[in-house]
């Protein structure tokens, strides 16, 4: 659980020895764009041309490393072991 807090990393190993398992951490813009928050915010863009400076605004303070796209993070811990979470498809 790289760059997880001590309280994290805490409630993790805890889940993890109760039997759950997780994933690794990633930043949220990298989380966001593995969503599919590009293609999102392109279709907005197709719907509303007229609000694209703002959709382009919003898209960049979630994911631009120097915004939110590295201030939070995210991370999954769930059970059964064979789940998938949508986002962390490749990560250990």
């Amino acid at each position: 659980m790289r760059g997880a807090g001590f309280a994290t990393r805490a409630q993790a190993a805890e889940a993890e020895g109760a039997g759950a398992d997780g994933t690794g951490c990633l930043g949220q813009g990298d989380f966001l764009r593995l969503l599919g928050i590009e293609a999102r915010a392109d279709r907005l863009r197709d719907g509303r041309p007229d609000a694209a400076p703002v959709i382009d605004r919003q898209l960049a303070r979630l994911t631009a490393d120097d915004q939110m796209g590295t201030l939070f993070k995210a991370c999954a811990i769930f059970s059964p072991h064979s789940l998938v979470v949508p986002g962390f498809e490749d990560q250990p």
